[in-house]
């Protein structure tokens, strides 16, 4: 009966309408009218259920397609880490001469003569090749890498601190990148290169490290103020933790130098642009002015009146 009951209610021409009238038509009394009721409300019950079934299957098989496309994606990751390494090996063996010296075109000459900002980029290009290998240990980061000149200053692992108490909430690893500091959250249940996932990247415009007293047993602990948030970790020594305020400090600074520089490069070519505009102006009145239109000699002017 339940299941006759279902393939009218699933039927393709089904009419709620229809279905409703012809039922009362052939219903002897409201007491067949409440048994109609409540076997409809039996399978809408059912209908739910079932529903939630189907949608908890496909959630999980949502969560593993997510895993297996960040599992992938470090695949991946490792696999670009790898040929780079294999092309600066091979690259240092080509300038490796046969007696064992490098010849004269080789890097180790090369950084003698390049200046100080040819030498400042190949250790920008350095440390973001320093950031790509470490990226590959994070899942779920790889928008991290989306910016062209970010690159690695510091990173190092850290105890995440409740802000009241200073109770232990969890290890997290820190990377202070040029631009930005970024949260990874250790996952003590995974094996493989994969250790950290990713939790948040913090602008570093908006953050302001401050330091902690020693008390009790909350050691080597600082503030890292993001508004409107605050979070509190703790470094594995004392010097760790200056190094971090001291770093974080210096990078700020670094960035502010940074963003000043290129505000005033941006600058200087706009006006380049706008005197190389204004030059080609100023020549083009030159020119007219030096060829100006022809007008009819005289002469000509007093034959043609006359033949007129």
């Amino acid at each position: 009966m339940a299941d006759l009951l279902e393939k009218k209610l699933t039927a393709e021409d089904y009419n709620a309408e229809k279905y409703v009238l012809r039922l009362s038509q052939n219903s002897v009394g409201d007491h067949e009218l409440q048994q109609q009721r409540k076997k409809i409300q039996q399978l809408a019950e059912k209908t739910n259920a079932q529903l939630k079934r189907n949608v908890y299957m496909n959630y999980m098989q949502f969560i593993d397609t997510a895993k297996e496309i960040s599992y992938l994606e470090s695949e991946m990751y490792q696999l670009s880490h790898l040929i780079t390494e294999q092309k600066s090996l091979l690259t240092s063996l080509l300038e490796l001469s046969i007696t064992g010296e490098r010849g004269p075109g080789s890097a180790a000459q090369e950084m003698i003569e390049v200046n100080p900002q040819e030498l400042k980029r190949m250790q920008n290009r350095e440390n973001r090749k320093k950031l790509t290998g470490l990226l590959e240990k994070i899942e779920g980061c790889s928008h991290v890498m989306e910016v062209e000149d970010r690159c690695l200053v510091f990173d190092g692992d850290l105890v995440e601190l409740n802000q009241d108490d200073y109770t232990a909430m969890q290890r997290i690893h820190a990377y202070l990148l040029n631009d930005s500091l970024m949260i990874a959250s250790w996952l003590s249940d995974r094996r493989g290169p994969v250790r950290y996932k990713f939790e948040v990247l913090y602008p570093l415009d908006q953050v302001l490290p401050v330091n902690i007293k020693d008390r009790g047993n909350t050691k080597n602990a600082f503030k890292v103020l993001i508004f409107p948030d605050t979070r509190v970790f703790m470094a594995p020594t004392a010097k760790s933790k200056q190094d971090w305020l001291d770093e974080i400090e210096r990078t700020k600074a670094n960035k502010v130098t940074v963003d000043k520089q290129n505000v005033e490069r941006a600058q200087q070519q706009h006006q380049r642009e706008r005197q190389v505009s204004l030059s080609k102006e100023d020549s083009l009145e030159s020119t007219n002015r030096m060829c100006p239109a022809r007008t009819p000699s005289l002469a000509v002017q007093q034959t043609w009146d006359g033949a007129v």
